[in-house]
C-alpha cells in the first residue's frame, strides 16, 4: 500500500493493479489510500487491528475487511456498525 499510496496523480491514471485486493497494515490505511483504492475498484483489508476504536473507525470509513487477533471485539464492532 505504501507504493500504491505514494503514486503521483499522473502515475495513478496509468496504474494497473496487479491484484483486486490490498491487505495493508492498519497504519497505512488512511482516508486518502482508501479513496485511491476505491478509484481502482480494489478491495481493502486492514491488519492487525485489535482495539475497538480503530475497528469502528475503519468500518465507518468503509474498509472491506479487518484482520484481528481479537475476534470477539471485531464481531461486536461489526454487529454495532450501521
Amino acid at each position: 500500500m505504501v507504493t500504491f499510496a505514494g503514486l503521483s496523480e499522473a502515475d495513478e491514471r496509468s496504474y494497473k493493479p496487479p491484484a483486486r485486493l490490498i491487505q495493508a497494515p492498519v497504519a497505512q490505511v488512511t482516508e486518502a489510500s482508501l479513496a485511491r483504492a476505491r478509484r481502482h475498484k480494489l478491495i481493502v483489508q486492514a491488519w492487525t487491528v485489535n482495539d475497538r476504536a480503530t475497528m469502528d473507525l475503519l468500518l465507518a470509513q468503509g474498509v472491506d475487511g479487518i484482520i484481528s487477533d481479537a475476534p470477539a471485539t471485531l464481531e461486536s464492532a461489526i454487529l454495532a456498525a450501521p
